[in-house]
């Protein structure tokens, strides 16, 4: 199946048109798996997904989630589905799929400690989890849930007329997504997300940075946080492509060359790593594709749009 192969990373291949795709104010438009699907129709053949060397297009990302799709329509009409994969294919393949099924996502990262990964899935009580072997270990036999750890190709096909029948079904506020808090005064607690909130969201960005399918951003947060789950709709219902960094493992050293080397046009990070790795960079470097820096998490204060501006010159924005 194609969603499994990838090809060499360009500087974002295959984008022919930089002209917007259109956002519609109707309210039945606000439906994650209908924008996503206007875009593979526009895109499909462009880059989505550019991580560690390798590229997916549009159209093998939506290959990947009609599989998730159907396979998870075979075990029952909706429900509410773990997705423990990680900032990868298979995790934004999954989280697409589920929502095309009328399905609640619940995504998780293998990378948090335990506890809290322990916690979660007792409060959200999924029906399944989604993930791959290299991190079904991590999950502790107590938890007592299905589990399916096989890559999304070996998925069995679901029939597509249950699939083009449920998406009939689905609203704009049918529940999304169930996102967790970081627990730091107590339990980590879910907070529920209906597809209306997460398209108003992610519409109102998209004007905000007047995003353009030709745009590279950054996915520098975990997918498991709205930080995250903002770049991931942000670039994926615009059209443009994702270029997810791990941080922790491969830190900030080459940060410049990596922006550079990317393309990157909007980079949306934590307040204090930003400053971290815009220190490091120091001046005298140019980035000329670079055209806006988005902050959140943590508070922005004018001296840390002043430090962009003498990095990275006066053109990029910040806000």
């Amino acid at each position: 199946m194609s969603s499994s192969r990838n090809t060499a990373a360009k500087p974002r291949p295959g984008i022919e048109s930089a002209d917007p795709l259109p956002w519609s104010d109707a309210h039945e438009d606000l439906v994650i798996g209908n924008r996503f699907d206007e875009v593979v129709a526009a895109r499909a053949g462009m880059a989505a997904l550019c991580q560690d060397d390798r590229s997916w297009t549009y159209g093998q990302l939506a290959d990947g989630a009609e599989q998730v799709a159907g396979y998870l329509l075979r075990i029952k009409p909706t429900g509410r589905v773990a997705i423990y994969l990680g900032n990868s294919f298979q995790h934004f393949a999954s989280i697409f799929g589920a929502w095309k099924a009328g399905w609640v996502t619940i995504p998780m990262d293998p990378r948090y400690p335990s506890a809290r990964n322990e916690q979660i899935l007792k409060d959200a009580d999924p029906d399944l989890i989604l993930t791959d072997q290299e991190h079904r270990n991590n999950l502790s036999p107590s938890t007592g849930l299905p589990i399916e750890d096989r890559a999304i190709d070996q998925y069995e096909h679901g029939p597509k007329e249950a699939l083009r029948s449920i998406s009939q079904t689905i609203g704009p506020e049918t529940p999304a997504t169930i996102l967790y808090t970081s627990g730091s005064t107590g339990e980590p607690k879910g907070v529920l997300h209906t597809h209306a909130s997460l398209m108003h969201m992610t519409k109102r960005k998209s004007r905000l940075m007047r995003a353009r399918p030709d745009d590279a951003l950054t996915l520098l947060y975990s997918a498991s946080v709205m930080g995250g789950l903002s770049s991931v709709l942000g670039a994926f219902l615009n059209g443009a492509s994702l270029h997810p960094r791990d941080i922790k493992n491969e830190g900030i050293a080459d940060m410049g060359p990596w922006l550079r080397r990317h393309r990157i046009t909007c980079c949306h990070s934590v307040t204090s790593l930003y400053r971290a790795f815009t220190h490091h960079i120091g001046s005298g470097q140019s980035f000329p594709h670079l055209r806006l820096i988005i902050l959140g998490g943590e508070q922005a204060y004018p001296a840390d749009i002043e430090l962009g501006s003498d990095i990275y010159g006066p053109s990029v924005k910040s806000y």
